[in-house]
């Protein structure tokens, strides 16, 4: 949770109330979906009041164990093609968002696009 914020929006959603603060978000890739080889990944960012204040986004590099900083994150879908190392061995994804004063409600997907062997 963010030093300044909360939940928000539905309770199936996947989002964070942020003022100030990082959130990190951990998503788990489906079993079927594990021998997939991934060529992308899709962030989707949305919120509940506009894009005023843009979010510092970053993934999880699981082989360096360093956060990636994504530069030109816009609201709606993101595409990450330099995925290596982005997805562990267990299928997880690691995202964090930080904001400064930003006062709203970011809602936050994930996608994969790839190759089934």
């Amino acid at each position: 949770m963010p030093m300044e914020g909360g939940s928000c929006g539905p309770p199936s959603s996947v989002s964070i109330y942020m003022v100030r603060g990082e959130a990190i978000f951990k998503f788990t890739l489906p079993a079927e979906t594990r021998e997939v080889t991934i060529q992308n990944l899709i962030l989707s960012l949305d919120t509940d009041s506009g894009w005023i204040n843009i979010p510092a986004v970053s993934v999880f590099d699981w082989q360096t164990e360093e956060w990636i900083s994504l530069n030109g994150i816009n609201q709606g879908e993101n595409l990450i093609t330099n995925t290596s190392g982005l997805v562990s061995s267990e299928g997880q994804v690691k995202v964090s968002i930080s904001a400064d004063n930003s006062q709203t409600c970011y809602y936050v997907g994930l996608g994969i696009e790839g190759d089934r062997p």
